[in-house]
């Protein structure tokens, strides 16, 4: 029997204890049909995770995500949480998961951004109307980024990410998409003022990303921070302590933790790449992997050893993929667990090259 709950809303503990290895999925109640399924050894976490993200919030990475999307268009309270099976197998979930996925077609007509299992992808899907909608305000016209964010449902994070080619990047486009045309001296607007202080407040993005959102100088954000310009008497400054910069569990949600996890335990996907993926510091990165932050007992630091062996099964999927597809060189990168370095140099076969191949792999 299906078990409803409404979504977003604190339950008894109790309920919670009735509940591991779960399948759950999110019902729409305006659609009458399930949008999104997913797995989880603990529900209360589970629950929790997304108790925490707010849907409304446009500094979130989770803001652009299907379900946030869509809590924002229906409203919260036609969602409900449903529990498919419980109390599995955990070498059940994978399978459980992918064949619900399959059964309730969330993938092409839902929520879900992969086809179920841990050990997914990286490549998420991304609606192509949007994409191109917004490659083409970035390209062709003058809008601010703060109003394409408006007018796309994107966030911040991940409209930079597209304009510098860190995600989505196509191989025909030249990045950034958009210069940056950084002003000294302009006078910004009040409102402009405040929701700079904001950024600043909430930790989400570095100075350096928060001067480009809003075309400024990374100067003038470090001296709004002080109280040097645009001085506020009910504010304390500076906004942002240089002391919190150590604190990356502002930064970086579980999620983040436990996909960053992820990369360096099971790909080569350089230090820098990832980094850039979740917007900190290359050294937070090197900082994870040797256990000096998110330290867990459980695990053997350092989580990636250096040199790690790239497997001939890694090898053959990307080349499949250079020859068979046109998903870019970054997309395959993530789907292989390698860098999109690798990826280019066996495209020309600099590097795992056979002579019974002609390169480049893709013209």
């Amino acid at each position: 029997m299906l078990v409803y709950y409404a979504l977003y809303t604190r339950r008894m503990s109790k309920i919670y204890s009735e509940y591991e290895n779960v399948i759950y999925a999110y019902f729409n109640t305006l659609k009458n049909k399930i949008v999104y399924i997913g797995q989880t050894i603990n529900l209360k976490n589970r629950d929790d995770r997304h108790l925490k993200y707010n849907p409304f919030d446009e500094n979130c990475k989770e803001y652009n995500y299907p379900l946030s999307r869509g809590i924002r268009k229906y409203g919260v309270e036609n969602y409900k949480l449903i529990i498919l099976e419980n109390n599995l197998e955990q070498s059940e979930l994978d399978k459980k998961e992918k064949y619900y996925i399959k059964l309730y077609d969330t993938y092409n007509d839902g929520y879900n951004q992969n086809t179920g299992g841990t050990h997914f992808t990286a490549y998420y899907k991304f609606d192509k109307d949007i994409l191109g909608k917004i490659i083409y305000l970035l390209k062709d016209t003058d809008m601010s980024f703060v109003d394409i964010c408006e007018i796309t449902g994107t966030s911040f994070t991940h409209l930079f990410n597209i304009n510098e080619g860190i995600r989505r990047k196509q191989d025909n486009l030249n990045y950034p998409i958009r210069k940056y045309d950084l002003r000294h001296g302009q006078k910004l607007e009040s409102n402009t003022v405040n929701s700079i202080v904001e950024d600043l407040r909430n930790m989400r993005l570095k100075m350096s990303v928060i001067a480009k959102k809003y075309n400024c100088l990374e100067t003038t954000i470090s001296q709004i921070n002080n109280g040097k310009y645009y001085y506020n008497s009910t504010l304390n400054y500076p906004i942002r302590d240089k002391r919190c910069y150590k604190k990356w569990e502002i930064l970086l949600s579980d999620e983040d933790k436990d996909e960053i996890i992820y990369y360096l335990l099971n790909t080569h996907i350089k230090y820098e790449e990832i980094a850039q993926m979740y917007g900190v510091a290359k050294r937070v990165i090197n900082y994870i992997n040797t256990g000096e932050i998110f330290y867990d007992d459980s695990r053997s630091y350092p989580l990636r050893k250096s040199h790690k062996k790239i497997s001939n099964e890694q090898i053959n999927k990307a080349k499949e993929l250079l020859t068979t597809s046109d998903l870019s060189y970054m997309a395959i990168s993530k789907m292989c667990g390698m860098s999109d370095t690798y990826i280019r140099q066996m495209n020309q076969g600099f590097v795992y090259s056979n002579e019974s191949e002609i390169y480049p792999l893709r013209a």
